[in-house]
This record gives C-alpha cells, sequence and structure tokens, in this order.
C-alpha cells in the first residue's frame, strides 16, 4: 500500500474529468455549437494531463507498506521490481507468452483481426507447415510467439502436441493444461463449457489476459482431443471448424468439452465396436480406437443405409430398437457407453464381459440386418421377377439368354409401359438392375421414397410385366421376329370316370436343343416297332403321368387319349 499527502488533488482531478465528460455527452446545448464542444474537449483533455501529472508526483512521493517491513521510500525502478516480485508469489503458475499484440485484457482491433485469422488456420490447416501463413502477417507473428516458440504446434509431425508431455518446458504452459484437464475430469459427468476453464485460468495461480485465452483454448482441444468430446450449443460436433472457433471467441460459454476416461472392459467394448466398423465399412480400417473414431464410423455405416431401411417396420424387434438409437445419437461418449448398453434390458453395467459382447453383438446384427434389408427386398423381387419368366438361374448365360429374349420383342407390344419393362431386361445383369424395375413397377417412384406398400405393389405389378412378357413373345412373328417361346396346350381324356387332364405350358427357344434330343431318343426307340395307336397312348399315358406329378396327384395305369 502506498500512502501519499497529494492523493486529495487526485480525486478533486478525477471527480472533475468525470463531471466534464458528463456535460460533454449528456448536455444538449452543446449540440449546436460546435466551437462550445471544441472548448469542451480541449478542458478534458487539459484535465486529464493535470491528473497524471498528480499521479506521477503522488507514486514519487508515496510511502510503501508491504507486510511487516517498516514503510520507506520507493523509485520507480524499485516499485517496479517489488510489483513483479508481487506478481510473481500471486501468479506463480501463469504461462511465459511473449506477445504484445494479445497478452492484454482488451487486445486492439488489429490483434483482434490477427487472432481470428490464426484460429481459423489452427483448425482448417493442421498438417500444414507452419499452419499454412505465408510471409509475416499479423497471424503469422502470432503463430511464431504463441504455438511454434512454446512448441504447442510440433514443426515436424506438424501436429499439436500437450505440454502434459513436457512438464519442464519454458514457457511454463505444463499448469495450465494441467489445471483444465482436472477440470473436466473431476466433472466428467457433465459437459464443461470452454467459459468455465477461461475463469480457472484467469484466476490466481494463473492469470491469464483475456486476449490469449481463445488461442490456447483451440491449443488445449486440439492437443487433447482423443481424451475430449466437442458440443455447440449442447449438440455433439464431431470436430472443431471455422464457425466454431469464432463462436467461441465471441461467446465461450457456447462452446463445451468433456472428458472421457477409458477403464479396460470400455475399452474391450470399443474395440468390439470397431470390429464391427471393420467388417460393414470395408472402406474403413479404423486404426485409431478412440471413441468419436468409433462411434462416427458406426454412424457413417448408418449414413449409407438405404433410406426405405431406414423407415420400414419389416424389421426384427431389436433391429427397429438399434435403428432409434442410432437415429437420436448425438454424443459418441453417451452414444458408446450408456445408451447401447442401455439395450440390455435396462442393464447398463459394462463391469461384466458377459455385457460388453452382448451389447456388441447387438449392435452388430442390428446394423447389418439394416445394412443388408433393401437388398433382401431386391433378392426376393428378382427371385419372383425370374421365376415368371422361366430364367432357371442367375448365371451368366441365363441372364445374356433374357437379354437377348428382351431384344427379341423390343417394340412388339405397343404398350409403353411393357416396352420400358423390356428395355430395362436388355441391360438386365442382375441385382445391381433390380432398383430401376423396381421404380418401374410403382410408377417410376424413386426407391428412396419407398414405404412397405410400394414393396408390395412392386412384386405384383413385375408379376404381371413379366406374364406380359411371356405372352408378347408368343406373337413376335407378328413383326417379323423370331419365336422364343412356343406355346402348347395338351388334353388327355383318361377313364371314362375321371376327369380329363388338361395343361398349357411354354417353351423357349433356348431349350429346343434338349427337345430335339429327347425327340431323337423316343423315335430310335418306337422306329418300326409299334403301330401309331400305341405309340399314341404311351405317349398320353407319359403326359398324364407328368402332368399329374406336376399337380402333386396320385398317378393311375388309365388307358388315355391325347389331343394336342
Amino acid at each position: 500500500v502506498g500512502l501519499s499527502n497529494q492523493s486529495w488533488t487526485i480525486s478533486e482531478f478525477a471527480l472533475e474529468i468525470l463531471a466534464t465528460k458528463k456535460v460533454y455527452d449528456e448536455s444538449s446545448e452543446l449540440g449546436g455549437d460546435s466551437v462550445a464542444r471544441l472548448e469542451v474537449r480541449a478542458r478534458l483533455s487539459s484535465l486529464q494531463s493535470q491528473l497524471e501529472a498528480e499521479l506521477n508526483r503522488a507514486f514519487d512521493n508515496a510511502s510503501w507498506h508491504y507486510h511487516t517491513n517498516p514503510e520507506k521510500k520507493l523509485t520507480r525502478r524499485a516499485l517496479s521490481i517489488l510489483a513483479s516480485d508481487l506478481a510473481d508469489n500471486c501468479y506463480p503458475d501463469s504461462p511465459k507468452i511473449h506477445s504484445e499484440l494479445l497478452n492484454r485484457i482488451k487486445p486492439s482491433s488489429n490483434a483482434i483481426a490477427g487472432q481470428n485469422a490464426l484460429l481459423k488456420n489452427m483448425v482448417t490447416n493442421e498438417g500444414k507447415k507452419r499452419l499454412g501463413i505465408n510471409g509475416f502477417p499479423p497471424e503469422g507473428g502470432l503463430f511464431e510467439s504463441l504455438l511454434d516458440a512454446t512448441s504447442l504446434y510440433d514443426r515436424e509431425k506438424l501436429i499439436f502436441t500437450s505440454p502434459l508431455k513436457n512438464p519442464t518446458n519454458k514457457y511454463n504452459l505444463f499448469p495450465l493444461w494441467n489445471a483444465a484437464t482436472n477440470l473436466l475430469q473431476e466433472n466428467a459427468h457433465r459437459s464443461v463449457t470452454v467459459a468455465e476453464i477461461f475463469t480457472v485460468w484467469r484466476t490466481p495461480p494463473y492469470g491469464v489476459r483475456d486476449g490469449l485465452m481463445p488461442i490456447l483454448a483451440v491449443a488445449y482441444i486440439l492437443s487433447e482431443r482423443k481424451h475430449l468430446t466437442f458440443y455447440r450449443d449442447g449438440i455433439f460436433q464431431s470436430r472443431l471448424n471455422d464457425v466454431d472457433i469464432e463462436i467461441l471467441a465471441k461467446n465461450a460459454t457456447s462452446i463445451q468439452v468433456r472428458y472421457m476416461n477409458l477403464s479396460d472392459i470400455s475399452k474391450k467394448l470399443l474395440s468390439g465396436m470397431a470390429a464391427t466398423v471393420r467388417e460393414l465399412d470395408k472402406d474403413n480400417t479404423l486404426e485409431n480406437l478412440e471413441p468419436i473414431d468409433v462411434a462416427r464410423g458406426l454412424i457413417s455405416i448408418f449414413d449409407k443405409i438405404h433410406p426405405w431401411a431406414q423407415r420400414t417396420m419389416r424389421l426384427s424387434k431389436d433391429t427397429i430398437r438399434i435403428r432409434n438409437l442410432f437415429k437420436k445419437a448425438n454424443d459418441p461418449n453417451k452414444f458408446l457407453f450408456d445408451d447401447i448398453p442401455a439395450l440390455l434390458n435396462g442393464t447398463q453395467d459394462l463391469t461384466s464381459p458377459a455385457t460388453v459382447k452382448q451389447a456388441v453383438d447387438l449392435v452388430h446384427n442390428g446394423l447389418n440386418e439394416l445394412v443388408n434389408a433393401y437388398n433382401v427386398e431386391l433378392d426376393r423381387l428378382q427371385t419372383i421377377m425370374l421365376s415368371e419368366l422361366q430364367v432357371p438361374n442367375t448365371s451368366p448365360q441365363a441372364l445374356a439368354d433374357l437379354r437377348d429374349r428382351a431384344l427379341n420383342i423390343k417394340g412388339v407390344s405397343g404398350d409403353n409401359r411393357l416396352e420400358q419393362f423390356i428395355i430395362r431386361l436388355m441391360e438386365f445383369n442382375g441385382i445391381e438392375n433390380m432398383g430401376g424395375l423396381a421404380s418401374l413397377a410403382t410408377n417410376n417412384k424413386p426407391t428412396k421414397l419407398w414405404i412397405d406398400n410400394d414393396l408390395d405393389k412392386a412384386k405384383v405389378e413385375i408379376t404381371y410385366l413379366a406374364q406380359n412378357f411371356k405372352q408378347t413373345e408368343t406373337v413376335a412373328r407378328v413383326k417379323g421376329r423370331t419365336d422364343k417361346r412356343h406355346s402348347f396346350a395338351i388334353i388327355i381324356g383318361a377313364n371314362i370316370n375321371s376327369e380329363p387332364l388338361q395343361h398349357n405350358f411354354d417353351i423357349l427357344e433356348s431349350e429346343k436343343k434338349n427337345i430335339d434330343s429327347l425327340v431323337y431318343e423316343i423315335e430310335k426307340t418306337i422306329s418300326g416297332n409299334y403301330g401309331k395307336d400305341v405309340i399314341l397312348a404311351a405317349l398320353a399315358e407319359v403326359s398324364a403321368k407328368a402332368i399329374k406329378q406336376n399337380q402333386n396327384t396320385p398317378l393311375t395305369n388309365d388307358k388315355a387319349a391325347i389331343n394336342v
């Protein structure tokens, strides 16, 4: 404490300055009198100069009292040394930052512009030399003094590094990082606003100036990100971006972080979930088993699921529960360690390996069903269509024959809808083309907009189009095309007491070789050995047996007559 007998003049000048400023700011009489305003401004400037002079004289003449030391006079130099010693005692853990631009309570507008530019480079250009800054604009100087000299940005690895790994750093950043980490660990059950971290850093024993806060906070988040999750206004964000740092610089309360402390069991859960990600997303090797990376991998798989699968109710009960959970996921820590275990009949105890396995299996099976749900339905549609078109399988030869059949009857029907179906079959290569055919069957409604009723409609319509396709094949000759299909009808009148047997069927051109071979064998057997009636009766008998086998009816030895 310094006492000066000049202090009464300081109070008088201070009061007069306040009164003069009030007159200048609030007096309406000065509004139209520029000369009067000029005189008042001159008076205000004179008073401020006199006040400054009185303050200097007071410091020079003051008697200083420090703890139990006797009062004594101090020179300006001795007073500065004393003030520095007091500051060292009060703020022993203050970082040693040499930046006159930002190391102050209220930086200038130019300094703020440089700060904002550096913050943007920090979140967008990590991995680049000098964060992509060329030359020495204001942000370049700030980078050198705040990030490069302090080793917060590694020159070789080009990543942000934590002082927690280097407690002896001469810039004394370890206590600052340690205080922030302790605050987050003590509040691991909730998210902590960056403003709360600022409050800790601002008070003794740290005493960080407000101008440094945003850059140090972003450097802390980036260097400790593997332990942190990040939120904007309570909503999880996968990474910091330029919007986030702009908000942080203006309103640190809107940005929150949360610390994640993983047990061995939790790490096993992460490992199991990571295996699910690698299996269902071959492009994601997921080398980092951090909660944010694992959760991002799971969400990425869910986001790629066909939109119909994200709406349909034709899924198992557990899969629907998993789907609903993914739709609401916004926090990787809560999603992995709270929400998923909560699905296990209310069990959230992750201390049991059995519970961990159950949780992993639940997510794996649910995601696997969701990923494959759309293709499973397309496969069913394909099976129905190929069965109706009498395509035996999906071998390259069978599909090539189908494409040839479609090409043969293109333009024959005169039905626009059927012609669209035929054109699509001309390019049909399997399941990858079923989406377009299914969309056609629902009046060209995109499959991503489907509901379950559209799927039912597609099954019926594809069956109808396939039947029309076969009918068109039987009349291809009307336009001079080769008949790829031949229609037959057999009526067999057996015993007088039984109903006649009737069977209508089509034969594809591709089956002609098999027919010719069988005809040859039959003719070779009967040639010259039997009369006409016996031959026809035998053929009728064989035909009747074939029809009855198709109808699953008991076979009889009734004599039969054939009418083809």
